[in-house]
C-alpha cells in the first residue's frame, strides 16, 4: 500500500472513531467516501512486457562510450502509467541518457530506452528491469522485475605487437605467417630432390638433370602456420599494482591476434585465480573469444596455482608454440625449462615490475629517486640472470616496463626459435 492509500485509510478510521466517540453521523458519512475509494479500487494492471537488450558497439574498445538500447513491447493491455528503471552495473559509468523512464504504454506499442555508459576493462552483467505498473486514480500499484539479461566484455586497450619470426616444431599443413618455413608452395629456393611421377613439369632444373643424367626438381621455401598457445599469468603475487596486470592483458590479447592475423591457430589461457581455457581455433569467432577471455581477466590466488609445476601444458598441441606473459618469478624457470624439455617452443614476455605503469610525476624527491635507481640496479642484475638460464634452456625471452611500446620489443638471448 503506497502513502496516498495510506493516508486516506487513516483519515477514514480517524473519521469513524470521532463519530463513535460523538455519535454524531456526519463523521461516518465524511468517512464513507475514502472507505469506497479505498475498497472499490480494482488492482493495478497486470503487465505483459517483452524487453529485448543490444549494445552498440558490440565489442567496445576500453574507455569507449557504449550505447545500451531496451526494446519493450506491451503483449497485454493498456497501462496507464509505467515506470522502468534499468541497473547499471559496478564500475560501469553512466555517461548520456538516463536507464530510467515513466509514461504511458499502449496495448501492442513499443518504446526505445537508450543511454550510454563507459566501461574500464571487464565482464559486465546486466540482469533485468525494474518495473512500477500504476491506476494514478486509484493509486494503486504492481511492482514487478522483468527479466533482460545482457552481458558486455570490455577488451584491453588495443596495442601493435612486436613482428616476431617464430617457428615451432610441428607444423599445420596450410600457409601462415610465422616463421616456420618448410618446402612447399613458396617464391624461395629451398632445395632440389630426385623426380617422383606427378611432380610438376615446371618444376624440373633442366641444367641439374644434364649435368647429373636424370630428373631433378627443386624446393621452394613455403612459409607454414603453426599452433601458438598464450598463457596470462593472473596470480596477485606476481605483480606489483593493478596497471602492471592491465599492462600484461594488453600485451596477452595484443600478442594472440598477432599469431591470428597471420592464418595461425591460437590457444589461450589464464592461470591464477582460475584455470580458464580457451581450444585452439582460428578465424572471427576465436578472435571473439579471446578478446572475451582477456576482459574477464582478474587477478586471484588460490592454493593449487601458486606455481607454474600444475600448469596443464598438455592442453596445446605437442610441438606448438607457447608464450608466457608474466612478470617471471625465481621460481618460474623451472617451469618454463620443463615446456621446453617437452618439445615445445617457449617464449615468455616478461613484465617489468619497475616499469612507469602508474604515471607517476617525475618530479621525485632525490631520496625516493636513489632508491629507485638501487632497484633499478638490482632489477637489472636479476634480469641478466634469468636471461642466461633462459637462453642456456633455449627460452627467448620479450622484457618490457611498459614505457616503450609494445612493437618496437626485440628478442633477447639465443633461443632456439626456428628449427
Amino acid at each position: 500500500m503506497n502513502k496516498l492509500r495510506g493516508a486516506a485509510g487513516f483519515l477514514a478510521a480517524t473519521a469513524c472513531a470521532f463519530g463513535i466517540a460523538s455519535a454524531d453521523g456526519r463523521y461516518f458519512a465524511a468517512a464513507l467516501p475514502l472507505a469506497a475509494w479505498l475498497l472499490l479500487a480494482p488492482r493495478a494492471p497486470e503487465a505483459k512486457l517483452k524487453a529485448e537488450r543490444s549494445f552498440d558497439p558490440g565489442q567496445p574498445k576500453k574507455g569507449e562510450p557504449v550505447r545500451v538500447r531496451l526494446r519493450l513491447r506491451n503483449l497485454g493491455q493498456a497501462l496507464p502509467l509505467l515506470s522502468v528503471a534499468d541497473a547499471v552495473p559496478a564500475g560501469a559509468v553512466l555517461a548520456e541518457g538516463s536507464p530510467f523512464w515513466r509514461g504511458s504504454l499502449e496495448a501492442g506499442a513499443e518504446l526505445e530506452v537508450s543511454y550510454m555508459v563507459r566501461c574500464p576493462r571487464g565482464m559486465f552483467g546486466f540482469a533485468g528491469l525494474s518495473c512500477v505498473s500504476e491506476q494514478p486514480f486509484w493509486a494503486s500499484r504492481a511492482a514487478f522485475f522483468l527479466p533482460c539479461p545482457g552481458r558486455l566484455a570490455v577488451p584491453p586497450a588495443r596495442m601493435k605487437a612486436p613482428s616476431l619470426t617464430i617457428g615451432a616444431q610441428a607444423v599445420r599443413p596450410f600457409s601462415g605467417l610465422s616463421g616456420a618455413r618448410r618446402a612447399g608452395e613458396g617464391a624461395e629456393f629451398f632445395g632440389t630432390r630426385d623426380y617422383y611421377p606427378g611432380d610438376r613439369l615446371r618444376s624440373l632444373n633442366w641444367r641439374a638433370g644434364a649435368l647429373w643424367g636424370q630428373n631433378i626438381v627443386n624446393l621452394f621455401e613455403g612459409e607454414r602456420a603453426i599452433d601458438a598457445g598464450i598463457i596470462l599469468d593472473c596470480r596477485a603475487e606476481a605483480y606489483n599494482s593493478a596497471d602492471q596486470f592491465e599492462a600484461g592483458c594488453a600485451a596477452a590479447l595484443a600478442l594472440a591476434e598477432f599469431f591470428l592475423d597471420g592464418a595461425n591457430r591460437v590457444g589461450f589461457m589464464r592461470y591464477g585465480a582460475e584455470l580458464d581455457w580457451v581450444a585452439p581455433g582460428a578465424g572471427r569467432e576465436q578472435r571473439h573469444k579471446l578478446r572475451r577471455s582477456c576482459a574477464a581477466a582478474t587477478l586471484g590466488d588460490h592454493a593449487a596455482f601458486e606455481r607454474f609445476d600444475h600448469l596443464p601444458v598438455s592442453l596445446f598441441p605437442p610441438g606448438s608454440l607457447v608464450l608466457l606473459v608474466s612478470p617471471l618469478l625465481r621460481e618460474d624457470l623451472r617451469a618454463l625449462r620443463a615446456m621446453r624439455a617437452s618439445g615445445y617452443t617457449v617464449l615468455a614476455l616478461r613484465l617489468d615490475p619497475l616499469g612507469d605503469f602508474s604515471g607517476l610525476n617525475p618530479a621525485t624527491p632525490s631520496e625516493a629517486a636513489m632508491e629507485q635507481d638501487i632497484a633499478r640496479r638490482i632489477m637489472e642484475l636479476e634480469d641478466a640472470f634469468t636471461l642466461a638460464r633462459l637462453s642456456r634452456a633455449g627460452i627467448g625471452l620479450l622484457a618490457w616496463d611498459g614505457t616503450k611500446p609494445l612493437w618496437s620489443l626485440r628478442m633477447r638471448g639465443r633461443a632456439e626459435l626456428r628449427p
